[in-house]
């Protein structure tokens, strides 16, 4: 059983101005990842936020097979069993810039930065456990957002927004052990050292409504 194809697929951000300046809270909800953003408009075009996003998963994988028992003498059939469950943690720091404001209408840019944080384990048929983070620790995982959007402002304290943008996610690791190498010329092993390295970067776009609130 291939347990890191498990724990792959369980498996991403001025100057104040008093007389303009306000704390913001904005959520949006989602079938994929719920978002909760807290900030504070330090003028009336720069927003510095910490936002906070969290999600759960289970995966269980079942292989039916059959091969000869010794001890029976005969043919019997096999199930292995791989349970794992897990959450992953994005807490990530941005800032959103406002550009243009027409009547109730204002369109904003907006980009993060955010250090995955991803818990939870996996379990095979004989209890042996793997930890995620103990595997995660690893890699190293980051993630990033630029985006697009649109708040429509009912009043001065409560807005409707919309956004557009792409995400950029990274994750990079590096493995090195002892191995040898046999010299045919000698007749011995040769120690020698092996590295595994591994890279992988995925840019999915995303987009989401949040409603925002300035006090």
């Amino acid at each position: 059983m291939n347990n890191k194809k498990i724990i792959l697929s369980l498996l991403f951000s001025g100057l104040t101005t008093v007389g303009f300046s306000q704390f913001t809270f904005s959520v949006s909800p989602g079938l994929g990842l719920n978002t909760a953003q807290v900030g504070y408009k330090v003028n009336p075009k720069i927003v510095p936020f910490f936002g906070f996003q969290y999600a759960t998963g289970s995966l269980t994988q079942i292989d039916s097979y059959e091969e000869y028992d010794r001890d029976r003498g005969t043919i019997v059939q096999v199930k292995d069993e791989v349970k794992g469950n897990g959450g992953i943690f994005l807490p990530n720091l941005g800032v959103k810039y406002f550009l243009l404001q027409k009547e109730k209408v204002s369109t904003y840019a907006l980009t993060s930065f955010s250090l995955p944080i991803i818990t939870g384990k996996v379990t095979d048929s004989d209890g042996e456990v793997i930890r995620l983070s103990d595997e995660l620790d690893k890699f190293g995982v980051w993630g990033a957002e630029l985006g697009f959007g649109a708040e429509y402002f009912f009043d001065k304290n409560f807005s409707l927004g919309g956004e557009f943008g792409v995400r950029y996610i990274s994750a990079k690791a590096e493995q090195s052990f002892d191995d040898s190498v046999f010299n045919p010329n000698t007749g011995s092993n040769i120690p020698s050292e092996s590295t595994t390295s591994f890279a992988a970067a995925l840019n999915p776009t995303y987009s989401k409504i949040s409603l925002n609130f300035y006090f």
